[in-house]
């Protein structure tokens, strides 16, 4: 579908160094990085938005096997919806909407079903003759993306697509997004920093930073198995601490950490919250590491309650139910252990 190979390009004060990326037909492929980490410059870049103003050093831009790294972007055939929307403010929601289709050769008849059956789908059809002024962040993104897929692209770029809307309507558009995306067997590009979005939207993704691509693949496997400490920082692992091997010896603090298949040049190791157990008396036989500790904090949300435990200097963070915190009563500063198995460790 789309593969961008070794693409370099460079702007006065930043660069997109090496990017190799491949998205298949039909994925929610998403681009995740903090601010200033080259997200919108590498998605202009797949639209054609920066030929004229910068330089492309290195590196192919190829969709469904055609080379498309230097032509405009209205050859393409990609659809774009920015973070604001960028509605024509003096066309009306219908002008809006069917604005691109005069520079398409479209079958007149065939089209007007389909983008009728498109107003249709996004529920915007009592808005037509209204202007953008008037219109709520939520309706502004039905409009914006009813703009674009009229267009019929291959590939969708979406630019933080739930960053400007109201937050009672996040879940109503990241649902409509997931039902557009079935019914009209779409692809999509996001580009996104808010972890819980893409979590739910995206199957594929990559973690950029300065320009760079620090990591790629299936989303779960990035938020499960980060390949280094700044991504592990960035998807907010927990229970991420410096190690040192010795003597073939995972360290930490002090303290051995049994576990498997380390690797001799482990800086760091992680264990999912959801791991460890708590115990106020001897722990059940099993656990590799049992490490005493004192009740720091009580974290008590809706669906899970976090006891956040000090561990020498070190917070460590144990994920419970509330069920299980009625049972087992705790308090801020008892002293309990902490207990996980070797299995359970990761290393980076």
């Amino acid at each position: 579908m789309l593969e961008i190979k070794n693409f370099s390009l460079k702007l006065p004060n930043f660069s997109l160094k090496n990017i190799d990326l491949s998205i298949s037909k039909g994925d929610i492929f998403a681009l995740l990085g903090p601010s200033g980490s080259g997200k919108t410059l590498l998605l202009e870049s797949i639209m054609g938005l920066t030929l004229e103003e910068e330089k492309i050093i290195d590196g192919k831009i190829i969709l469904d096997g055609k080379d498309i790294t230097k032509l405009p972007p209205e050859k393409r055939n990609i659809g774009i919806v920015y973070q604001d929307f960028a509605l024509f403010p003096h066309l009306t929601v219908e002008e809006n909407v069917t604005f691109g289709l005069r520079f398409k050769n479209f079958n007149l008849s065939e089209q007007k079903y389909y983008t009728n059956n498109l107003i249709n789908r996004l529920e915007i059809k009592h808005l037509l003759k209204r202007y953008p002024l008037h219109l709520s962040g939520g309706e502004k993104q039905r409009v914006a993306l009813a703009r674009a897929l009229a267009l019929r692209p291959k590939l969708l770029l979406l630019d933080e697509p739930l960053s400007a809307i109201d937050p009672l309507f996040k879940e109503e558009i990241a649902l409509l997004l997931k039902k557009l995306h079935k019914d009209f067997n779409l692809t999509y590009f996001i580009v996104s920093h808010n972890l819980k979005e893409v979590l739910y939207l995206a199957n594929r993704g990559a973690i950029i930073k300065n320009g760079e691509i620090l990591q790629k693949g299936p989303i779960e496997e990035i938020f499960k198995q980060p390949s280094c400490e700044f991504v592990a920082r960035f998807v907010g692992l927990k229970n991420y601490f410096p190690v040192e091997i010795k003597n073939k010896k995972v360290l930490f603090d002090g303290s051995e950490i049994r576990a498997d298949n380390y690797k001799k040049d482990a800086k760091f190791f992680s264990i999912l919250p959801s791991k460890i157990k708590i115990f106020t008396n001897e722990p059940e036989k099993g656990y590799e590491n049992i490490l005493n500790g004192r009740v720091y904090n009580i974290l008590n949300f809706d669906y899970y309650a976090i006891i956040q435990v000090l561990i020498g200097k070190r917070v460590f963070e144990v994920a419970i139910s509330p069920n299980q915190l009625n049972e087992s009563p705790l308090k801020i500063g008892q002293d309990i252990k902490i207990a996980f198995k070797k299995e359970a460790v990761r290393f980076f």
